[in-house]
């Protein structure tokens, strides 16, 4: 396939290797509508006297510590990496930004709020506003799509994130048809309408041949078929599948659910014999012990509990 670069969009991160200021918090920031929301928070972080930090130093955890490995894995070089944003849009990954939180998923208290209509109009938003930094980069997918011919997007995307910029997503792929924009979201099940024929089949079953946590499945995906070479639709599409089906059936755990209540019991209990105890390594004894509890929400009860104790 003739492909003169590949530029491949991945969810930013939460983590953050530079201090929140509490005014770069989107519960912060206030709004009668989406619109006065978005105009506020955009004002707020560019009249921030904080410095600023190339976004690929920025982000931190395990997710990103492999996105950042994308641009070495095709030898080719033609692959350049964006960041999909919910504080700042479509940025290129050295852009100068300042810590902040913002996000898509939740719960969260710093989720952009209105839901699914919400994240879009969000989105869509962030595109109408000067990028950080200089320059006259794309400030959505569908401008990245008309950069120049034989472009391939590859978007690796929590599920999320691909909601908040689906309309994007269409605009880009009808600009790079035929199979220009190929999509890598474990998690996002099978979303109807045109995004469906863009979707590789990212299974979960890979997490066993790619190792690492789910939450960094996507990214160690699209590393793999970057390293193999392989950069058209077809091809991708055909790979992950025969590795899929390759893999031993996934694990499913009959953990018994909890109630909030129970949850901040055992946090609590947990923390007064060891304070030092994080959200991750309870949450590890608890699903260890034959419970069940989702992960933000885990670390959204914790929260909680660590707030309200002395």
């Amino acid at each position: 396939m003739d492909v003169s670069s590949v530029h491949v969009v991945v969810t930013c991160s939460h983590r953050k290797t530079r201090p929140v200021p509490a005014a770069h918090r989107l519960r912060a920031v206030t709004g009668a509508g989406i619109n006065t929301r978005l105009k506020e928070w955009i004002r707020c972080l560019q009249e921030s006297v904080e410095p600023t930090v190339p976004a690929v130093e920025l982000y931190a955890g395990e997710h990103w510590s492999i996105a950042k490995r994308l641009c070495r894995a095709d030898a080719s070089g033609r692959v350049r990496l964006w960041v999909c944003s919910a504080g700042y849009g479509l940025i290129p990954a050295d852009a100068p930004i300042r810590s902040y939180s913002a996000t898509f998923a939740g719960p969260h208290p710093d989720r952009v709020p209105g839901g699914r209509r919400g994240a879009a109009a969000w989105w869509a938003g962030l595109a109408d506003h000067p990028r950080p930094g200089n320059g006259n980069e794309p400030r959505c997918l569908a401008e990245l799509a008309a950069v120049a011919a034989h472009v391939r997007l590859l978007l690796v995307l929590s599920a999320p994130y691909l909601g908040a910029c689906r309309a994007d997503v269409l605009a880009a792929a009808a600009r790079l048809r035929p199979a220009g924009v190929s999509i890598i979201s474990v998690g996002a099940g099978r979303p109807g309408g045109e995004v469906a024929g863009l979707m590789l089949p990212a299974d979960a079953r890979l997490q066993h041949h790619l190792g690492g946590t789910r939450s960094s499945l996507n990214v160690r995906i699209a590393e793999h078929l970057l390293t193999a070479g392989i950069l058209d639709h077809a091809g991708m599409q055909d790979h992950l599948a025969r590795l899929a089906a390759a893999q031993p059936p996934l694990t499913r755990y009959g953990r018994q659910p909890m109630s909030d209540g129970e949850l901040h019991a055992f946090i609590r209990a947990h923390l007064q014999a060891d304070p030092a105890a994080n959200h991750t390594r309870l949450l590890r004894e608890l699903r260890d012990g034959g419970r069940a509890c989702e992960q933000s929400r885990f670390a959204r009860l914790f929260r909680d509990v660590k707030q309200v104790r002395p």
